[in-house]
């Protein structure tokens, strides 16, 4: 992106030092008097070089809402271990990550210490780009084509999933390595190229520069890939001893974010002269075209900034139960899912598994999303296994541990096969495999059988109840098909506005067939549901 790269410190060993004391922006730059000395010290690390995903922290900094709120906070730049790994040391309290990217770091042998406590932006942005009428306003476009690349796996897995699902032949889509600053210019000058972007800058940088171009958007080809980019995140050390100051902190943030949505101009303004970098030097233009965007990303469709929808729930899952969580879109059930896994701190109330506080610790129970998520070039017993191989555990033995399951989950004869040679249903069958592997017992399941159809759905609720009776699984599952619900669960919780509004509990015995689904008892419940629905 255009004066909008990471900056790389020379030595590891005094990364930290160089970026924390030589490059950052704090209150006493703003401030002459010395009541800063009675302040608290708080260090926030950029992920990039500033831009205006991070405009609120620097309105806060320069309107002094920082000091108001007792604290001292110093900006800097990401050494080249990354922010992440920063915050996690301690050397950062809060720093800016990507819920896609950011996973790796709970998976890992040793899981980073951080957990997110805000949205920067509502939805994902990111887009692929190129030059207007090159034929790459679709995924499948990209075939004969030739796409930038960062080679990160997740980014890969992305855009395969999308060019398949257009109807697109992946291993045909040429890929070079991104080494590109302007990516307007690139391929205004080059038609055949193809470039992720963030619309925010990218986008509006090809405006600013009248390059006509075609963008095609993640989140409008697969709600999954509408997650939260960027984020803040947090020392989980920082919320545990001092979650005043992480109130304070986000008080603060989210007024200098609410001052740049009212005032963009100014706020642009703002960015520009705390930018101790230079990155933004000669981009004037561009910082405040994208401000102006930025104004209906910041909040979107949220109630505030930050945005979490889940204002109030309690639920229970018992050993070996399965229970559902029903409602409309929006009504929090991903959060409270986020909530669960660890990924998100709520504001306030408790996560306790088998006793223990969990709030905030991720790594404690296992999270399905929609897609298998399989990789392509891995066998489907190194899919399954992976989460263990993660762990630390040797390939060998991994797939030892992964062995025995195939004839549980009904998925003998298929280990040494690629997933493109499974069906969809044998596909989510590995994909539930996996997520028991990596389970602890716990799995969250969100709408792991939508995709689908209605006949294959019949005979992966029979198989699902089955494996249910054989293996040691309490599941958390989201679903948005009420017969699903009641065929399969214990208990169904119903929500509305972040609330758990109603539970129901489903009293018929297990294992359950289909034919269940035409008894009275069947339709009594779903007459139930129905009319709460409908009164939410």
């Amino acid at each position: 992106m255009k004066k909008f790269k990471k900056i790389i410190a020379l030595l590891l060993a005094l990364s930290l030092v160089c970026a924390f004391a030589a490059c950052s922006k704090t209150n006493s730059d703003d401030a002459s008097d010395d009541t800063t000395k009675e302040l608290k010290d708080v260090t926030l690390c950029l992920d990039w070089t500033p831009n205006t995903n991070h405009t609120g922290f620097y309105v806060a900094l320069q309107k002094g809402y920082y000091k108001d709120a007792g604290l001292n906070v110093s900006i800097v730049q990401p050494p080249e271990n990354g922010a992440t790994e920063a915050c996690s040391a301690g050397q950062a309290q809060f720093a800016i990550d990507a819920q896609d990217t950011i996973a790796s770091a709970f998976t890992s042998a040793t899981p980073m210490q951080v957990t997110a406590v805000a949205a920067l932006l509502q939805h994902n942005t990111s887009c692929v780009m190129s030059k207007k009428g090159a034929g790459i306003d679709s995924p499948k476009g990209l075939e004969g084509k030739t796409y930038l690349t960062w080679d990160s796996p997740i980014e890969l897995a992305m855009l395969e999933n999308v060019v398949k699902a257009d109807g697109g032949d992946w291993s045909k889509v040429k890929r070079i390595p991104n080494t590109v600053t302007d990516e307007a210019q690139d391929v205004k000058q080059n038609p055949d190229h193809a470039i992720w972007v963030f619309d925010g800058w990218g986008g509006v940088n090809a405006q600013v520069n009248n390059v006509e171009v075609d963008r095609f958007f993640f989140k409008y080809l697969n709600p999954t890939f509408d997650y939260y980019t960027p984020i803040l995140i947090e020392n989980n050390d920082l919320i545990k001893n001092d979650p005043e100051t992480v109130k304070a902190f986000l008080s603060a943030t989210k007024k200098g974010y609410e001052y740049a949505i009212e005032n963009p101009d100014e706020a642009a303004q703002i960015l520009i002269d705390g930018d101790d970098t230079g990155s933004l030097k000669g981009s004037e233009e561009l910082v405040k075209a994208s401000q102006k965007y930025m104004v209906d990303q910041y909040v979107a469709d949220a109630p505030k900034w930050g945005y979490k929808v889940l204002t109030g729930a309690a639920l229970t899952l018992n050993k070996g139960e399965i229970v559902s969580l029903l409602g409309v879109s929006g009504g929090g059930k991903t959060t409270l899912f986020n909530v669960l896994s660890g990924i998100h701190m709520p504001d306030s109330g408790k996560v306790w598994l088998n006793g223990e506080d969990i709030t905030g610790k991720p790594g404690n129970v296992s999270y399905m999303l929609q897609k298998d998520l399989l990789l392509p070039y891995r066998k489907v017993i190194d899919n399954v296994s992976l989460p263990l191989v993660v762990k630390g555990v040797s390939k060998k033995d991994a797939r030892s541990q992964a062995e025995p399951y195939f004839k549980t989950f009904g998925l003998e004869g298929t280990q040494y096969k690629y997933p493109s040679q499974l069906s969809g249903g044998m596909r989510q069958r590995a994909a539930l495999l996996r997520t028991y592997l990596s389970s602890n017992g716990v799995a969250l399941l969100d709408e792991p059988f939508s995709a689908l159809d209605t006949i294959t759905k019949s005979v992966i609720h029979k198989w699902y109840l089955d494996v249910m009776q054989n293996i040691d699984l309490s599941t958390v599952f989201i679903t948005h098909d009420i017969d699903e619900a009641i065929l399969l669960s214990d208990r169904i919780y119903i929500l509305a506005d972040g609330v758990c509004a109603n539970e129901i509990k489903i009293d018929a015995p297990k294992p359950r067939t289909t034919e269940f689904n035409l008894t009275d008892e069947f339709l009594n419940y779903k007459r139930q549901i129905v009319e709460i629905l409908h009164l939410l």
